[in-house]
């Protein structure tokens, strides 16, 4: 019985004869997603080489009547023997130290000879690239350079990422060798690799004076997650704002913790002078109006253009009772009853 199937159909048959055979039911139950990763191509293509490889008859597929997103895969009888053995055999204890590695697969079967159903050395394609991700279930070992022409040779790509499979045996007497080369290599990359660049944000002892500052103002506030991340993002508009600031008047000093939070009273208290729509109610929201309320902070109450109403927020009673003084009148002038009463 021999396979004439795509790259992509070998190593998704072998990844789950892989996993069915490590279970003690012989069911591969990996969603999509997982198989997708192991094998490294889409979801999507997963689940259609699912449906075409149980219409060619090489695997079954049963949905969970209580779960409809679970279900089970199980290959048949023919492809799952040899994994099945191999998974029996890893979990044996060694008497000796040299049979502590996996050693090669049997022979197939008479049925399963030549480029078919053998184990996934034989299923799987050399030269393709297998995501570490696929033998996460078993601690596999980095191989080496071709320390002999029979060895079992696993080449890893310069991150250490990448595994290539090869074959699956290693003799007895180089294994130690083996181990050793193996050991070197990953001391090697361990040192090239370099610490991830993390991005600055602003200290949380900041933002926890902002919250203290704000709940001393605000009787009963309840400080969300939400309140904490807002804050972070008001802390850096106002430190932007100070810097700037400070450039265009020529000042060089650096924009402290204490700066922020003094800024951020002064904001307080001038936003509490504004229309109720600028007024604080939480610190969200406060971020989010952060642009418009300093817009209106910006314009003088006493310079208003000529013939531009005053906002009723700005104007005092005086020019209110005007106002409706001089609404008055234009109502009398236009019913006919002369100056206003």
């Amino acid at each position: 019985m021999k396979l004439k199937r795509t790259p992509a159909e070998r190593q998704l048959l072998a990844r789950i004869c892989y996993r069915a055979g490590i279970a003690k039911d012989e069911l591969c139950r990996d969603s999509n997603k997982e198989l997708s990763l192991a094998i490294d191509i889409h979801a999507q293509s997963v689940s259609d080489l699912v449906r075409k490889l149980e219409k060619d008859g090489l695997i079954k597929t049963q949905i969970d009547d209580k779960k409809a997103n679970a279900r089970t895969i199980s290959p048949i009888s023919q492809i799952l023997i040899p994994y099945k053995e191999n998974a029996d055999r890893s979990k044996e204890i060694p008497d000796s130290k040299s049979k502590d590695f996996p050693y090669s697969p049997p022979k197939p079967e008479s049925d399963l000879s030549g480029n078919s159903l053998d184990p996934i050395s034989q299923i799987l394609i050399p030269s393709k690239e297998i995501p570490y991700s696929l033998y996460k279930d078993k601690n596999l070992l980095k191989p080496s350079e071709n320390l002999s022409k029979k060895k079992a040779v696993f080449s890893v790509s310069a991150n250490a990422q990448t595994f290539y499979w090869s074959v699956l045996s290693i003799p007895f007497s180089e294994y130690d060798a083996w181990l050793l080369e193996w050991t070197t290599f990953c001391t090697k990359q361990q040192k090239k690799q370099k610490p991830p660049k993390l991005r600055e944000a602003p200290p949380p002892k900041l933002v926890t004076q902002i919250k203290n500052l704000i709940e001393s103002r605000v009787e009963g506030y309840y400080w969300t997650g939400k309140d904490g991340k807002a804050a972070q993002q008001l802390a850096d508009k106002l430190r932007n704002a100070i810097t700037s600031k400070r450039k265009s008047e020529g000042d060089i000093t650096p924009c402290t913790d204490e700066d922020i939070i003094n800024s951020l009273i002064v904001l307080l208290d001038q936003s509490a002078k504004l229309k109720e729509y600028y007024q604080f109610t939480d610190v969200p929201t406060l971020n989010s109006k952060f642009n418009e309320i300093l817009t209106q902070l910006r314009i003088p109450r006493t310079q208003q253009a000529p013939g531009k109403p005053i906002a009723p927020a700005h104007a005092t009673p005086e020019q209110r009772i005007s106002k409706v003084d001089a609404l008055f009148k234009r109502i009398d002038q236009r019913t006919g009853n002369g100056g206003g009463g």
